[in-house]
């Protein structure tokens, strides 16, 4: 744990509650002890942040039981939030089409499908999928 300097906890709204979170602690515990040690050693000042965490999720769920924006605070104190507008929605400057098909998710002409629709809109984008063959 020593040569850790960031943390990403993707999802933590899935690791931070539930059967993750005993295993989310265990590493917490591990690197400050590793801290704890570094500073005993005189290794690096007391103030130093040795590692930095990142914790993302496409949802935070602010109430009740679950709250994991109170677990978040709990655990890193300091913690900064970052969010950007249309969060969880669908932002208005892109637009979305849908394609239905009624056939198998993986079948060869459903993928066909799809990457004849891909070229269609966004040739340029694409280029690598030329060269791919659906059999």
């Amino acid at each position: 744990f020593r040569g850790i300097r960031h943390v990403v906890f993707d999802e933590a709204d899935m690791l931070l509650d539930g059967s993750f979170s005993r295993d989310v602690d265990l590493i917490l515990d591990a690197l400050k002890l590793t801290r704890r040690r570094l500073i005993q050693q005189e290794t690096i000042p007391v103030h130093f942040k040795l590692v930095q965490f990142i914790v993302s999720a496409a949802t935070m769920p602010s109430s009740g039981l679950k709250s994991i924006q109170l677990t978040i605070a709990k655990k890193f104190p300091t913690a900064v939030k970052v969010s950007v507008d249309h969060f969880h929605m669908h932002h208005p400057a892109i637009s979305q089409q849908y394609i239905p098909c009624d056939m198998p998710l993986l079948s060869p002409a459903r993928i066909q499908l799809l990457i004849t629709a891909i070229r269609a809109r966004t040739p340029h984008a694409f280029a690598p999928l030329d060269e791919m063959r659906v059999s």
